[in-house]
This record gives C-alpha cells, sequence and structure tokens, in this order.
C-alpha cells in the first residue's frame, strides 16, 4: 500500500516540474545562450561572448528606456 502511495505522490509532484521546465526554465535557458551569440533566425547562431551586452551598454536607446521604465515603476508605485 505504501508504494502505491509513493507512485500518485510522485505522479502529482512530476506535473507541476514537467511544466515549470517545459514552459519556463528551458526557455529561459535558451534565452540566456541564445544572448551571447549572433543569431538571425535563419542561420545557426555564431557564438560572439559578451559582444552583445558590450553593445547594449554603449547604446544610447538602451539607457533612455531604462531611466522610462524605472520612472514609470516609480509613477506606479507612489500612486
Amino acid at each position: 500500500m505504501k508504494r502505491k502511495e509513493y507512485i500518485w505522490a510522485y505522479l502529482f509532484v512530476a506535473a507541476p516540474i514537467l511544466g515549470f521546465m517545459l514552459f519556463a526554465l528551458i526557455p529561459l535557458s535558451y534565452s540566456v545562450y541564445v544572448s551571447f551569440t549572433d543569431y538571425s533566425g535563419y542561420t545557426a547562431p555564431v557564438f560572439n561572448g559578451g559582444d552583445n551586452y558590450v553593445k547594449l551598454v554603449k547604446d544610447e536607446l538602451f539607457w533612455k528606456t531604462l531611466l522610462n521604465t524605472v520612472i514609470f515603476l516609480f509613477a506606479k508605485v507612489l500612486r
């Protein structure tokens, strides 16, 4: 009887874990991988290290967008 209970317990626990892996962990991991590559969607990804992040830090539009996001966040919190 105890073994049957363990099997049911594992089945009930497995569903949320598989759902988390399928819909959150795997896409997040792939996004991190792709962020370190030069990937257009049509060709194979080519690893370029942190060049994408260096370009991001040097981009003026990124900083403006980040500032707007922070202002919006504080406006929502203080409202």
